[in-house]
């Protein structure tokens, strides 16, 4: 019996967490705290933050700790009076204290997000600026425009590829990693130094609210939809492999009461929930059953792109119910991971609330302030299982540390630097002991990927499978190379060293047209492979 009690307690499971933020002002700071699904109790928390007096949604974003790989977690967070960013460690056991790192950012911050990994962090301002910077060293590796208004929400997807962005001027800017990282790549001459949008949706009429892709295991951009959300009453869906819109809903039926505040995706894409500004919580269903609530089929929902509006909300036509009406207006939602509970943060007096997906009920309510007139709310809700002490085995040994910069760069790396840094991502790539010529699996893999978007997607990644420093310069022939290098055999100034380092020149030129050969090839083949296949699949369309 003791043994079987030992092991049963050696036996340690992820717990549901919620990291939770209210709002707060410099005389009255809110509160940021990491609390258990069991008790989400502000005043006895896993975790507090204090003070922090930011209310803006999507001003905060966690990274949790993981007990596969026994490393820490991460949270970055805003604090708009003082305009300062910070980074927090989020230790994998109770009683680490958590280690925080403070920037100052080049210009005030409006919301930010880390890359699903902890490796990446971008932020938007105010002023429609957007900034990508890496967390280890805190080298900013781009910096870009993508609204003329405020950037109200960035978010990733799942597997760091893509970020989404959307402003107080109503547009979604999509953008590939790899091409914010990179602007010149793919571009005829090289010479791109502002980054170019994947996709830029611009019909909601209105400030973008809330973003969320779907589903969460879509890889970019084949098999990856955004939503995005509008204080215009609307919710859409946009298809990123073809840039185009899948369905536009109409929430509130049109009557001036369906201004949506936030939105939160189901990870398997079947759905997602919405909160408008007059208290309503809806569910909008990809898929409906055919004739009824007691019918066995469903049908695929809308798809009919911006003349096919659905409407939210409008009573209820025998297929079951969809929304309820909340006691005060939701100011955040987020589903569990596991779909089966919503998280409702809700405003004027700030509450978390819990709901039933299926039935629709609230199952539980915690107040998150002492008075209940406060006009507080809760502008952030981000659910994760979080790691309890020890691993399978009851070991506490010491977690890894994220390695976070102790400053963030203010300006990009241009001219020589920027093409030290692009060879140090190449070589990086190529696999250890084949510094002559990448692997064909690696070649092969950048090729079907490309392939696979058809035309719908830039490769810009392909013109980094060879080094800068093997391309020729525009404009030099193989001859004017040859040429430079005899001008340069002929200068050597000693005649009785001659000999010896000749032969040592020679065989550098020789090394060097050797390499510059094999990147020519490299290209041409790989370029021969995409044009084929795209031209193959575009014959298949036709």
């Amino acid at each position: 019996m003791t043994s079987t009690s030992s092991s049963s307690a050696s036996l340690v499971l992820p717990q549901p967490s919620i990291l939770l933020s209210t709002s707060g002002s410099s005389s009255s700071p809110g509160y940021l705290a990491l609390v258990s699904l069991s008790n989400p109790s502000v005043t006895s928390p896993l975790l507090s933050f204090k003070p922090y007096v930011s209310s803006s949604p999507h001003a905060i974003s966690i990274v949790p700790p993981s007990a596969a790989t026994n490393t820490e977690g991460l949270l970055a967070t805003l604090e708009e009076s003082k305009n300062l960013l910070h980074v927090h460690s989020i230790p994998l056991v109770q009683g680490v204290t958590p280690v925080t790192t403070r920037f100052i950012p080049p210009q005030r911050l409006s919301c930010l997000s880390l890359s699903p990994d902890g490796s990446l962090l971008c932020a938007g301002a105010a002023d429609g600026h957007a900034y990508l910077w890496e967390v280890a060293s805190g080298r900013l590796l781009a910096s870009w425009e993508p609204h003329f208004r405020n950037v109200t929400v960035v978010i990733w997807d799942a597997r760091g590829d893509v970020v989404a962005t959307g402003g107080e001027d109503g547009r979604v800017c999509v953008w590939s990693v790899s091409g914010l990282v990179h602007p010149s790549a793919g571009t005829s001459n090289g010479s791109a130094s502002t980054p170019s949008p994947y996709a830029t949706f611009s019909t909601h009429l209105l400030p973008i609210t809330s973003l969320a892709f779907s589903p969460a295991s879509g890889v970019f951009p084949a098999k990856l939809r955004l939503w995005s959300a509008s204080r215009d009453g609307t919710v859409k869906l946009w298809d990123l492999r073809t840039r185009s819109l899948l369905t536009n809903f109409e929430v509130g039926g049109g009557n001036g009461n369906g201004e949506v505040t936030c939105l939160t995706a189901d990870p398997t894409g079947r759905f997602c929930f919405v909160g408008t500004s007059s208290g309503r919580l809806e569910r909008i269903d990809l898929y409906r059953r055919i004739g009824g609530a007691d019918s066995g089929g469903f049908e695929a929902r809308g798809g009919g792109g911006m003349e096919d509006v659905e409407k939210v909300g409008e009573e209820n036509d025998g297929r079951g119910k969809t929304g309820i009406q909340l006691s005060s207006p939701a100011s955040s939602l987020a589903l569990l991971p596991s779909s089966s509970h919503l998280l409702i943060g809700t405003s004027t007096p700030p509450a978390l609330q819990i709901l039933d997906v299926r039935s629709l009920q609230i199952i539980r309510t915690t107040a998150l302030s002492e008075t209940a007139s406060s006009t507080a709310s809760v502008p952030n809700l981000i659910p994760f299982y979080r790691p309890t002490a020890g691993d399978a085995r009851g070991s506490k040994a010491a977690a890894k540390r994220r390695v976070v910069a102790e400053q963030l760069e203010r300006a990009v790396k241009r001219g020589q630097d920027a093409e030290e840094d692009e060879d140090e991502v190449y070589w990086s790539e190529v696999p250890a002991g084949d510094a002559e010529e990448a692997s064909p699996a690696l070649r092969h893999q950048a090729v079907e990927c490309a392939a696979e978007a058809d035309d719908y997607l830039p490769f810009p990644q392909l013109e980094y499978l060879t080094p800068p420093a093997l391309l020729r310069p525009q404009g030099v022939t193989s001859t004017e190379v040859s040429q430079t290098s005899s001008s340069a055999t002929t200068s050597i100034p000693s005649q009785s060293q001659s000999s010896a380092a000749m032969h040592d020149l020679q065989t550098q030129v020789d090394s060097l047209k050797s390499k510059l050969a094999q990147a020519e090839k490299w290209n041409k083949d790989m370029w021969a492979a995409v044009v084929a296949k795209g031209l193959n699949g575009n014959a298949e369309k036709a």
